[in-house]
């Protein structure tokens, strides 16, 4: 297992994760993907408007000098579960797997 975190009981304790250079081409790759499927995936205009801004903050997170890991793990878990709505799509579950698997599980 990689990237992964467990804390328990710890409550002035801080994690802090880092996106290593393999796991950030692996996300420059989905975001290029997803990019070029938003008109394909058969979204209603409001999943279409979050989904687009998930992806403008992973993109904003990633032309940062130090991009918070958390932020753009709450936006990959927004678009799962926008993506999980439209998993009848056939775009849709390639997507989700490679999302999930981003995100570490």
């Amino acid at each position: 297992m990689t990237d992964s975190q467990i804390q328990q009981a710890s409550p002035s304790a801080k994690q802090e994760i880092t996106i290593n250079e393999a796991r950030y081409e692996e996300l420059k790759e989905v975001i290029k993907t997803l990019k070029k499927s938003v008109d394909r995936l058969g979204l209603k205009a409001q999943q279409k408007s979050d989904l687009q801004a998930e992806i403008e903050t992973i993109d904003a997170q990633m032309a940062s000098s130090k991009p918070k890991a958390t932020v753009i793990t709450e936006c990959l878990t927004s678009i799962r579960r926008i993506l999980e709505g439209t998993a009848i799509n056939i775009i849709a579950p390639s997507l989700l797997s490679q999302i999930v698997a981003l995100l570490g599980g």
